[in-house]
């Protein structure tokens, strides 16, 4: 930011208009970016592969959670809140699971002794 005010400064005083700074800029448009100096890239870049992910909820957990949690809402944090209510919410539902899990053993187990 410093550069483009410096540089912009620097067209004020030199009493350059902005169509003159065009004239000057459009004819290397096409070069933008680009770095004479800078090392020349690889000719073979390779590939990278990435597996596809499982998702590890089942499709009821999941669509509660995308109900519960909108990951485009505002947030002061860059998303930080909006990532721990998600957190949050899916550590509630494994206890709920997890308790599920023991009643129903503790259930099973009692039904085997009597």
């Amino acid at each position: 930011m410093r550069m483009w005010t410096n540089g912009m400064a620097a067209h004020n005083e030199a009493d350059i208009t902005m169509v003159e700074m065009d004239a000057e800029v459009l004819p290397n448009i096409d070069l933008y970016g680009i770095d004479p100096e800078g090392p020349v890239p690889l000719k073979d870049h390779g590939t990278i592969e990435v597996n596809d992910i499982q998702n590890p909820f089942s499709p009821y957990v999941f669509q509660e959670l995308r109900s519960a949690i909108n990951p485009l809402k505002e947030s002061q944090t860059f998303g930080i809140d909006i990532y721990a209510d998600a957190i949050d919410f899916l550590e509630v539902k494994l206890v709920q699971s997890l308790t599920y899990i023991k009643y129903y053993f503790l259930f099973a187990f009692v039904s085997l002794l009597g």
